[in-house]
């Protein structure tokens, strides 16, 4: 078999067939300057392709269109990951429509500016057919096509790297000024893509050590005016985490850690595997064109140029130092996130070769190459498309937009405001922004889990609208609680049936809340709920704060554990307190409604017919006593005054939000560990500051007790005694 390759490839070399010399000159343009970008273009134009026919029947990804949604405002960082995703976001948009297609084409783009990228690195090393084989064999690889089509923190970061790495090892080689003003704001510019991008930094850094030319690096200028560079593009961005308490910090806490020595050891393992069995397929397609050549990589491996020895030690940063962190910090580490790094390793494969590749086998992997995304074009795209259309994306994709025009249109009968802001399901949510034709806000207050956490008196007056999954019962369950606060909203639901070329599909059913807007000076909001007061008595006499464990002064107890009665003493009253009796004693009387305490069980004392005053909630301020507080209440007072974070108002509410059997469908609420473990932080560190003050306290009574006797007995001691009368 493999004599009859080769021989069939010594004999193209001499008199190649005549369907090979299109190929064959198209090879010849590589160094004319004119193949590279005319393999990108029919890369993006066929894969383009692809994608739109593919998903005829389906909206675009939730991910894509939560970039979308960050890049509506120009930010220095965004709630859940750095702002890049939502400035590319924004910058395309402002050219190209709020269509499927456009995004599926900003996706390609891409893909393709980072191709281009990584032939900027390989042109270092070789040139002519090499160039092409490197970007052959990523195009092998589902990362250019299918993962960038989900543009997010990750997809945007498939061209960050080899820019960044670009300008690293020029900086590297050169040592000049300009490539290291680029390698820093190249790096600074990956960081705000994704902070996974600091193990490609940390690998710049392990290469930078670990070369045979460390010395001539770290002794020149090039090293210090990159961080300079990179701490200067970064420092808008750490201002911004700094004032706003660093959300995306705090998602990534709360979303990727916590995990156990055992499982953070088996996600290393299959992080490590993932990307291994990836580069499988360009390294057996490299076998294949090889051959009994692949003798020579020991030693081609120790001949290593500089620069590929440069990029190989980055490449084992990037692999070695997410395993490492993974392990010892117990996150999560799919494979996913190194995709954007695979680039080095094929690089290293086809350059670090000292042998030349015959023509033949470059020509049959350009054929496998296009021979594979046509098929795709013309068999799988459509097959894809029909059975989406009755069998839905999980994401619930194929009725976005359907959704988001049906809504739109029942809210138009009920107000002739635009829809101003989206909740609900946060897919539907963000479907509902980018599809409906009033592009509402998404409010990620009304979105589950978070409108858990929504304070009492949030109130959204220019109206909101809210979708969800009919069978999803705790997001229908969250909204029709926020709704009841409006002064009237309206509930309905409507099934929907996707269709692709007048086929009719699969129907799904979904429920909507609709709040119109309101006028606080027309139309009030309902009252809260009445926070528990000291209750008016007409002829009585003021009442008075007691314990809610205590009968009223002088009651006796018989719920004892000794069995006898006891008197339980007033608490003094604050003056402001007293203040507010007094005022109450000289009013005139007046009716009280009744008070009720649903959640206050009957106790021993009320059985006796002891009569309770009703005990109010306890103010927690971040000045005062705040007596009945608890900790949590009292970091969150001090959080609010503050201004710490978005939302410190309920930050440290001790009523977090539920987790319901209906929620299978949301992820975890973004904040919950990283509250849970702040909010035990701060209940733990009040805590032992009041122990210390007590134990400081008594430490200093009683230096204060023994100093008090001792300066009575020296008293004693120094006054002379008086002389005895005689008789």
């Amino acid at each position: 078999m493999d004599l009859a390759f080769s021989t069939m490839a010594a004999r193209s070399e001499v008199s190649p067939a005549q369907w090979r010399w299109p190929f064959l000159s198209w090879m010849d343009g590589i160094e004319e300057g004119w193949a590279i970008p005319l393999l990108l273009f029919g890369f993006v134009a066929v894969w383009f392709l692809f994608l739109v026919i593919a998903y005829l029947g389906g909206d675009l990804h939730s991910d894509v269109l939560e970039t979308w949604t960050f890049g509506r405002s120009i930010e220095w960082s965004y709630s859940k990951h750095p702002p890049l995703m939502g400035w590319v976001a924004r910058a395309w948009t402002s050219v190209f429509p709020l269509t499927n297609w456009s995004f599926q084409l900003m996706a390609l783009a891409n893909s393709a500016l980072a191709l281009w990228a990584v032939d900027l690195i390989s042109r270092r090393f070789v040139a002519g057919d090499k160039r092409m084989i490197v970007l052959l064999m990523l195009m092998l690889l589902p990362v250019y096509q299918f993962h960038a089509q989900r543009f997010n923190a990750n997809a945007v970061l498939l061209a960050t790297w080899p820019i960044a790495t670009y300008c690293f090892l020029r900086s590297f080689e050169t040592r000049e000024i300009r490539w290291a003003l680029a390698a820093g704001a190249a790096g600074a510019l990956a960081m705000l893509g994704k902070y996974y991008s600091v193990f490609l930094i940390a690998g710049f850094a392990f290469a930078a050590i670990c070369h045979p030319q460390r010395r001539v690096y770290w002794t020149s200028w090039a090293p210090w005016v990159s961080m300079a560079a990179g701490l200067s593009a970064l420092v808008p961005h750490l201002h911004w985490l700094l004032i706003s308490g660093a959300p995306p910090f705090a998602y990534a806490l709360a979303r990727h850690t916590g995990k156990a020595f055992a499982p953070s050891v088996i996600e290393a393992f299959l992080f490590i595997l993932g990307l291994a069995l990836l580069l499988a397929v360009p390294a057996a397609t490299w076998a294949v064109m090889a051959k009994d050549r692949l003798k020579q990589v020991p030693p081609d491996f120790w001949a290593m140029n500089s620069g590929l020895l440069l990029l190989f030690l980055v490449g084992v940063g990037t692999i070695v130092f997410p395993v490492i962190t993974s392990v010892v910090f117990g996150t999560d580490m799919p494979p996913i996130w190194g995709l954007q790094g695979l680039f080095l390793f094929v690089i290293l494969l086809v350059c670090g070769a000292s042998y030349s590749i015959p023509r033949f086998y470059s020509v049959n992997l350009t054929v496998l190459v296009i021979g594979i995304a046509v098929f795709a074009v013309v068999v799988v795209a459509p097959v894809h498309a029909l059975y989406r259309n009755t069998h839905p994306l999980h994401e619930g994709r194929n009725f976005y937009s359907l959704a988001a025009k049906e809504l739109t249109r029942r809210w138009h009968e009920q107000s002739s405001a635009p829809l101003a802001a989206a909740g609900g399901d946060e897919g539907l949510a963000f479907g509902t922004a980018f599809y409906s034709p009033d592009h509402p806000v998404y409010e990620e207050r009304l979105v589950l889990p978070h409108s858990e956490a929504l304070p009492p008196r949030a109130a959204f007056r220019r109206g909101w609208a809210a979708l969800c999954y009919d069978e999803d019962a705790s997001c229908i369950a969250s909204m029709e609680r926020i709704a009841a606060r409006a002064p009237q909203f309206a509930r309905s639901a409507f099934v929907l049936r996707s269709t692709l070329l007048g086929q009719p599909g699969a129907t799904q059913r979904f429920t909507a809340l609709m709040v119109p807007p309101y006028d606080d000076e027309k139309i009030a909001p309902p009252p809260l709920p009445p926070v528990p007061r000291i209750a008016q008595v007409d002829s009585e006499p003021a009442p008075v704060l007691v314990r809610q464990d205590e009968p009223t002064c002088c009651a006796p107890r018989t719920d004892s554990a000794d069995g006898e009665s006891e008197f339980a003493l007033r608490p003094a009253l604050p003056a402001e307190e007293r203040e507010i009796k007094h005022a109450r004693r000289a009013a005139a009387p007046a009716a009280a409604p009744p008070a009720t305490w649903p959640d206050r069980a009957a106790t021993s004392a009320s059985r006796d017919g002891f009569a309770r005053w009703p005990i109010p909630v306890p103010r927690c301020t971040p000045h005062g006593s705040n007596v009945g507080c608890s900790p949590a209440q009292r970091a969150n007072a001090l959080a609010a005054s503050r201004g710490y974070g978005a939302r410190p108002a309920y930050f440290c509410d001790d009523s977090g939000p539920s987790a319901s059997p209906g929620s299978a469908r949301m992820a975890e609420p973004v904040s919950v560990r990283l509250k849970r473990n702040l909010c035990g932080m701060a209940a733990d560190f009040d805590a032992g500051v009041r122990a210390s003050q007590e134990k400081f306290g008594v430490a200093v009574g009683a230096a204060r007790e023994n100093a008090d006797r001792r300066m009575q007995l020296w008293r004693r001691d120094s006054t002379p005694a008086s002389p005895r009368r005689r008789i």
